[in-house]
């Protein structure tokens, strides 16, 4: 019995020193793998958050380009009519009205036409003209509407040249007064015309100024020409022609005529390659140069 007490007392006081001991503290330290994991999946969260608000800004970005801005409606009655003022049509320039004076037709200084019958033609000098427009004396006695005339040198080999209808005696001879600076396509086809005179006004022999005149034999060029245009003689009866040094230039096929064969011309005059028919035997003939010479075409 007493031995029995002593074991009772025994485990008592087991029980009351294990109770009264403190839990062991684990001084241990952490598992670095472990907080590895954590802060990966913290990492991971946090992209995961960050793409979920790139993508959620992107798509209202896109909502508010898609989404078209309201329309402004415009209330008539808060704006005044306003009255747009009508073009007005392009007016071409006016043409200044012709002028008859005796047989002559003029509009300002330039003379248009000619409607006298004379063989002889002698334009006066107080009508103030300057220029001679095309076709002016181009007038012949054919009775015929087109004239074909063999060309050498051309592709078709002939040249159909417009004709008025008329019974009427051509145009023979012309003088030109002083005062007239140019002319054009003045004489062209007029192939009964023989002489013309120039004055010494003269700066511009237009283009088939006397094309196909095939009468013509004799020019004689004025010393204050500067300009002889393309065709200005061509088809002409020229022989020999001698052009002042104050032509500046020569245009093409200005001189093919079949019998022209001597040209005297200034070595500083510009002459086109064509001005003259290749192959006939054409002598130019160049002064103003240090020592003359001459060039065969």
């Amino acid at each position: 019995m007493k031995k029995r007490k002593i074991l009772l007392y025994i485990a008592v006081l087991f029980l009351v020193c294990a109770c009264s001991k403190q839990a062991p503290v684990n001084t241990e330290l952490p598992n670095t793998g472990n907080i590895d994991a954590l802060t990966m999946m913290q990492d991971d969260e946090s992209v995961i958050e960050t793409s979920e608000l790139q993508e959620k800004s992107t798509l209202e970005s896109e909502k508010q380009m898609v989404t078209p801005s309201p329309v402004e409606t415009i209330d008539p009655s808060r704006h005044e009519a306003r009255d747009i003022p009508a073009q007005k049509p392009v007016e071409p320039p006016k043409q200044e009205p012709s002028v008859t004076q005796s047989d002559f037709v003029l509009r300002g200084s330039v003379l248009i036409e000619y409607r006298g019958k004379a063989e002889i033609v002698n334009i006066p000098a107080n009508l103030g003209i300057t220029e001679i427009a095309d076709k002016v004396f181009s007038r012949t006695t054919a009775t015929t509407t087109t004239v074909s005339i063999p060309l050498p040198g051309f592709s078709n080999n002939s040249e159909e040249i417009e004709s008025t209808t008329t019974t009427s005696p051509g145009i023979k001879s012309v003088i030109i007064p002083e005062g007239v600076t140019k002319i054009g396509a003045s004489f062209e086809g007029n192939y009964e015309l023989t002489s013309v005179t120039l004055p010494s006004s003269l700066i511009t022999i237009g283009d088939r100024a006397f094309f196909m005149c095939i009468t013509l034999s004799s020019i004689n060029i004025p010393n204050n020409v500067a300009f002889i245009g393309n065709n200005a003689f061509s088809g002409t009866f020229l022989t020999s022609v001698t052009i002042p040094r104050s032509v500046k230039s020569i245009g093409s096929e200005a001189f093919q005529a079949l019998p022209l064969r001597k040209v005297e011309v200034s070595i500083l005059t510009e002459i086109n390659e064509t001005a003259f028919f290749k192959g006939i035997g054409v002598v130019v003939n160049f002064y103003d140069s240090v020592i003359p010479f001459s060039r065969t075409w």
